[in-house]
């Protein structure tokens, strides 16, 4: 039988390694300018990634989510999405931003840019996960 602490360490290096390999691809993302084919590349790669953490499916002895929930986010997505069409019609767009151009500020520095770029990953991956 190992060693707690060696039980311990086998459960946390794959994690370790895991967030050194996202933040490593962050600032790879990061260091490409947007909307070019290595930044589509670089984010296909990543949403694939994603969809295959997602169909290992939830960790062992992780509870299914509520469902009650569910109608709030549909919601809370509705409006967004209502939000984005609405003002992306109207014009100028310093009068009526959408959430993308009001990113646009942290985007244009890299290092802002890979923060964004790991929280946008994990949050599919809890999204997908679930």
């Amino acid at each position: 039988m190992p060693e707690p602490a060696t039980r311990r360490a086998r459960d946390w290096l794959p994690r370790i390694a895991g967030t050194g390999v996202l933040v490593a691809f962050a600032v790879l993302v990061a260091s490409v300018r947007s909307f070019t084919w290595p930044a589509l590349v670089l984010t296909a790669v990543a949403g694939m990634a994603v969809l295959v953490m997602a169909a290992r499916g939830p960790e062992p002895g992780r509870a299914a989510p509520p469902r009650r929930g569910l109608a709030h986010w549909g919601v809370l997505a509705g409006a967004v999405v209502a939000w984005e069409l609405l003002v992306f019609v109207q014009s100028p767009r310093d009068e009526h931003p959408t959430i993308s151009s009001m990113l646009d500020g942290a985007d244009a520095h890299p290092p802002l840019r890979a923060a964004l770029f790991v929280g946008w990953i994990l949050l599919g991956r809890e999204l997908a996960r679930r």
